[in-house]
């Protein structure tokens, strides 16, 4: 007889696997170079394909799922009950439990990072785009993603609320079932025996209560004789006692419909059980009027700075820097192919760009040094007024004169074509022109 039980104990030891908490299945696609993984939450997923370098060398390439923000852990009891093995009676139990949390924070900005950083890896290995395409959208998405950081500081993190999941399962061996079928029989017995119980005194009540009422109808006048108050008593008993023996019967009948919800329960091969807690997150404190303005224009300027953004100098700088890897023949071959127009094209952007700058910081040194002209002037202006070389009133027209030149000078500095390096002295000496048309004394000194 052993020996029969000899596969039920190897599928047993076998089945405390504890893959019986995950999913993990792998597809593969037609053909030898590309294969899938498919898992469940609480894994991540590496997606692989064969690409061939310019030797015609197999080259794997790799693509990480993000890891996963959620720790599980999982607990499994089994255990085996072999007894009076000549009648063939086995009793097996198991039991399982899992626990869920989260251990990760995800907000807007980090499910972009995730998902648009495997995307991007996702769209290489599978010859969406190119190497050159995969470097500039990682260069213009690092740029991005310093807007979005920022404008998420300043509007609030929008986050998942942190879940902790619990679950347990479990099943009954033979003897436990056994011990719920005795229970159930023996609860029944009980109450049959309080039913009986209950018929018995309703039917005594009944009698007492009926010989109560033919001694009223007989003794209209008696309320106080010994008969009367034993009649009575007889009655009132009768009643108290057929009220226990209908709370018994009423027990015994909650008893029995327990005991067969414990015997359908040990009759199954398993139960579960499962709870969830949400962390609740404090709630962000509302803003004033002023503090809503302010940040409304902050993101506004972060937006359209970034919508002005231009990435030409990213992708000359990825143009170059996959050029100087290359060598001397390779880098022919390449300008062969119309390069050579996209290498000059980004020179030339790389020129304006720089000029660009250069100018702006020229553009910069004018209005500082208008600034501090503008200054002596009106300090030569206010001392003259001071030592009574000037009057008042002469003062007060001289200052209106030189802020409206040094308005105009201001604005001659903005309008000016910043690729052309020659109005640094022209607006010099038209300051020096201007406020000695105004008529302010030592102008040109």
């Amino acid at each position: 007889m052993r020996r029969h039980y000899l596969p039920l104990l190897l599928t047993l030891s076998l089945s405390g696997c504890a893959s019986w908490s995950t999913y993990n299945k792998e597809r593969a696609f037609e053909g030898e170079q590309a294969a899938a993984v498919f898992v469940d939450a609480k894994q991540r997923a590496v997606v692989t394909n064969i690409a061939y370098d310019k030797d015609n060398k197999p080259l794997r390439r790799y693509c990480a799922e993000p890891s996963p923000d959620a720790l599980s852990a999982f607990a499994a009891k089994a255990g085996l009950d072999v007894s009076v093995p000549t009648k063939g009676d086995i009793g097996y139990s198991q039991a399982f439990s899992e626990g869920a949390a989260s251990i990760g924070l995800r907000t807007q900005s980090i499910q972009l990072l995730r998902d648009i950083m495997f995307t991007n890896c996702e769209a290489f290995i599978n010859a969406g785009v190119t190497e050159f395409g995969l470097e500039t959208l990682q260069r213009r998405f690092q740029s991005t993603m310093v807007a979005v950081l920022a404008i998420e500081q300043l509007t609030g993190a929008v986050k998942a609320p942190a879940v902790t999941i619990s679950g347990q399962a479990g099943g009954t061996n033979a003897d436990v079932l056994g011990d719920a079928i005795k229970l159930v029989e023996v609860a029944g017995a009980s109450l049959q025996a309080a039913q009986s119980s209950e018929d018995s005194a309703a039917a005594n009540a009944k009698t007492a209560k009926q010989e109560f009422e033919d001694f009223k109808k007989k003794n209209p006048a008696d309320t106080s004789s010994d008969d009367y108050v034993a009649a009575k008593a007889k009655a009132d008993k009768a009643d108290a006692t057929l009220k226990t023996a209908k709370e018994l019967t009423q027990t015994r009948r909650t008893d029995l419909a327990e005991a067969k919800a414990v015997r359908a329960a040990a009759g199954t091969t398993g139960g579960s059980m499962s709870n969830a807690v949400f962390a609740v997150e404090p709630a962000r404190a509302p803003v004033d009027a002023a503090t809503a303005q302010h940040i409304s224009q902050a993101v506004t300027k972060i937006v359209e700075s970034t919508l002005e953004l231009g990435f030409g100098r990213e992708v000359c700088t990825t143009l170059f820097g996959q050029m100087i890897s290359q060598s001397v023949t390779e880098r022919k071959k390449e300008l062969l192919k119309n390069a050579e127009d996209l290498r000059k094209s980004c020179l030339h952007f790389l020129d304006q760009d720089a000029r660009l700058a250069e100018a702006a910081v020229r553009r910069a040194e004018l209005q500082i040094e208008l600034a501090q002209r503008s200054f002596e002037m009106l300090g030569r202006i206010l001392n003259m007024v001071a030592m009574k070389q000037m009057s008042a009133a002469e003062g007060t027209t001289m200052i209106a004169a030189l802020r409206e030149s040094t308005g105009a000078i201001a604005k001659n500095i903005e309008a000016t074509d910043i690729d052309t390096h020659v109005f640094s002295a022209p607006i010099k000496l038209k300051n020096l022109q201007v406020l000695s048309k105004a008529g302010v004394p030592n102008a040109a000194q």
